[in-house]
C-alpha cells in the first residue's frame, strides 16, 4: 500500500509489544527467525498411534519439561504473558491495575480439560506471573477464533473504561494422551496411515494491545476485524462452501476500510487438512475482483505443528516481528482463521512504518 494515512484510524489497535512461545523458541523473536527460516521441529514422542507407530509432534520441551495435561497450557501461557509485559518498552511504569488481561482457551468441552478449569486457572496464571499480574484477567474458552473476539473486546474496553491497555493472550497444548486419541478418533492425526491430519503442536502468544497513537511507537496495527460462521459444516455431508470465511474477510475489509487488491500478503490458520486448504481457496474466490499477480501466503503452522486456540494469536504476532523487522512482503496482511465449529474470523493488520510523528 502506497499511503495508510487516508484512512480513518479511529478504531484502530496498536500492538506494543508481543511475547511467543513455541516449538522452535523460547521468545518471539526466536520462534520468528525459527520461522523465517523454515526450521521446524517434528519429532517422536512417547505415544503411539493405533497400528503401533510413534506420534509425530511439536512439542515445547524446554518450555513445559515436567508439565501435563493442561498445565502445559498454563505454563504457556505465563510465559508468553511474561515476556509480553517485561518487553514493553514502558515496563519500567507498568501499572497492573491499568492493564487488562483477556485469555482464549479452547472450548471447555476438550476431553483433556478437567470440568472445573475456569475455577482456578485465573489463580494458576496469577500465581505464575507474581507482582506483574494484572488485577483483571478475564479467561474465554471459545475456541480459535476467540482471538479475535477479543480483539473487538480490547476497543470497548479501551474506549468504555479505566484501562490503558489489554494484553490478549492465547494458549493451547495438543500434546496430550486425550488429545491426541481424539484427533486421531476423528481422523485428524497426521499418521503413516493418515496424510490428510495435522502435526500436534504446543504454544502460547501475548500482545500488549492500546489505543492507536501517532505518538507512540507499535509494532503492527490491527485496522479492521470481521466474524462469520460457516453454516454449511453445521450440515452432515453437505461440502464446506466458503461463504461464512469469504463474509468475515469482507467484514474485516470493509472495518478497515481497505479494499483487498490492497492487502500485500496473507497469514493463515492452515495447519495440514484438505477442507480447510479447499474453504480458505474457496473464500478467496469468493471475495477477489481484482486480479494479483501475486498474493503470498504464510502458513505457520507448517513449522510450529497445530498450536490449536494459539495460532491466531501466533500468526498476529509473526505479522508484527516481520512488520517491525522490515521482511514483510508488504504493508498490509489479511490474517485469517477457522475452527472447528462454524466460526470464521478474519482482520487486517497493518505496518506502522512512516506513520508515527505524521
Amino acid at each position: 500500500m502506497n499511503s495508510l494515512k487516508k484512512f480513518d484510524s479511529s478504531k484502530w489497535l496498536s500492538v506494543e509489544s508481543v511475547g511467543m512461545v513455541s516449538s522452535i523458541g523460547l521468545n518471539a523473536p526466536s520462534c520468528c527467525a525459527a520461522i523465517r527460516a523454515g526450521i521446524s521441529r517434528f519429532e517422536e514422542i512417547p505415544f503411539h498411534d493405533h497400528f503401533g507407530n510413534p506420534i509425530i509432534a511439536a512439542p515445547a520441551i524446554e518450555a513445559v519439561p515436567n508439565r501435563q495435561g493442561y498445565q502445559r497450557t498454563i505454563q504457556l501461557l505465563v510465559l508468553a504473558i511474561r515476556e509480553c509485559i517485561l518487553s514493553h518498552p514502558a515496563h519500567r511504569k507498568y501499572i497492573p491495575q491499568k492493564v487488562c488481561l483477556l485469555i482464549h482457551i479452547d472450548t471447555l468441552d476438550r476431553p483433556d480439560f478437567p470440568e472445573n478449569l475456569l475455577d482456578y486457572m485465573a489463580a494458576d496464571i496469577n500465581e505464575g506471573l507474581g507482582e506483574i499480574a494484572p488485577d483483571r484477567i478475564e479467561i474465554y474458552p471459545e475456541g480459535k477464533t476467540g482471538f479475535f473476539r477479543s480483539l473487538i473486546r480490547a476497543r470497548k474496553i479501551l474506549n468504555d473504561s479505566h484501562f490503558d491497555a489489554c494484553i490478549i493472550a492465547a494458549g493451547d497444548s495438543l500434546v496430550n494422551g486425550r488429545m491426541l486419541a481424539f484427533l486421531e478418533n476423528n481422523d485428524r492425526l497426521k499418521t503413516e496411515h493418515n496424510s490428510d491430519g495435522v502435526i500436534p503442536g504446543e504454544g502460547a502468544g501475548a500482545l500488549w494491545v492500546s489505543r492507536f497513537s501517532r505518538q507512540v511507537k507499535s509494532m503492527l496495527i490491527v485496522a479492521g476485524i470481521g466474524l462469520n460462521k460457516e453454516l454449511s459444516v453445521l450440515e452432515k455431508d453437505k461440502p464446506t462452501l466458503g461463504i461464512g470465511l469469504a463474509n468475515a474477510i469482507k467484514e474485516s475489509l470493509k472495518d478497515a476500510g481497505i479494499p483487498l487488491h490492497s492487502i500485500d500478503f496473507r497469514i493463515g490458520s492452515i495447519a495440514g487438512e484438505r477442507l480447510d486448504f479447499m474453504e480458505a481457496s474457496t473464500a478467496l474466490a469468493r471475495v477477489q475482483r481484482v486480479h494479483k499477480d501475486h498474493f503470498e501466503l504464510w502458513l505457520p503452522a507448517e513449522q510450529l505443528g497445530d498450536t490449536g486456540v494459539a495460532l491466531p494469536a501466533c500468526m498476529t504476532i509473526i505479522a508484527a516481528v516481520a512488520f517491525s523487522k522490515g521482511y514483510a512482503p508488504g504493508r498490509s496482511a489479511l490474517v485469517f482463521s477457522s475452527s472447528r465449529s462454524a466460526e470464521r474470523a478474519a482482520s487486517i493488520v497493518l505496518s506502522t512504518t512512516g506513520l508515527h510523528n505524521a
